[in-house]
């Protein structure tokens, strides 16, 4: 039965992470820069990750680099069934708008309950890392360590979006 995964820079669908969620022996996985293919329920998205967190009891660390982790993966792990000796959690997706960069997906209330509740378990927990890789989220921290709001935008950084999304250029980043 397989145990690790590592999906690097490939394409994946809803039928490969799916067939993921079979695996109830997992203990590890990497989702790393994969381009998200198919078309409607075909389409990887946050609900199929989500069950294989719920379908594999044993996992123990999980790296996910894409747009596939969102709320309902959030919402999984807020479950003390779901993953209970997960020990690395490295979660690298940010949602960008019009407005904010580097945003969790999810309910921020969700994740930080998440999160705390497995304070005890968790030996590393990085959420968006930025630039100095310094997690937007620390479980029990001070002041400023919760930045899952992400920032505000510049209006330059406004600018340049617009010209890059008016290009067209910006449409293979919206399928990682």
């Amino acid at each position: 039965s397989l145990q690790c995964v590592s999906l690097t820079e490939c394409k994946i669908n809803s039928s490969l992470i799916g067939a993921l969620s079979f695996c109830s022996k997992l203990r590890g996985i990497i989702i790393e820069n994969c381009q998200l293919w198919g078309e409607g329920e075909d389409k990887p998205t946050d609900v199929h990750l989500a069950a294989v967190l719920r379908s594999c009891p044993d996992l123990r660390w999980c790296f996910v680099k894409s747009s596939i982790f969102g709320a309902e993966c959030w919402n999984a792990l807020a479950a003390e069934d779901v993953c209970p000796g997960l020990e690395v959690l490295w979660v690298d997706a940010p949602m960008h708008t019009e407005e904010r960069v580097d945003t969790a997906r999810g309910d921020h209330d969700t994740i930080r309950s998440a999160l705390k509740g497995r304070a005890n378990t968790l030996k590393l927990c990085m959420i968006n890392p930025d630039d100095k890789n310094k997690s937007r989220h620390i479980i029990g921290g001070v002041k400023k360590t919760d930045r899952l709001n992400g920032r505000a935008r510049t209006e330059e950084e406004k600018h340049a979006r617009r010209m890059i999304q008016n290009s067209g250029a910006g449409s293979y980043l919206n399928t990682v």
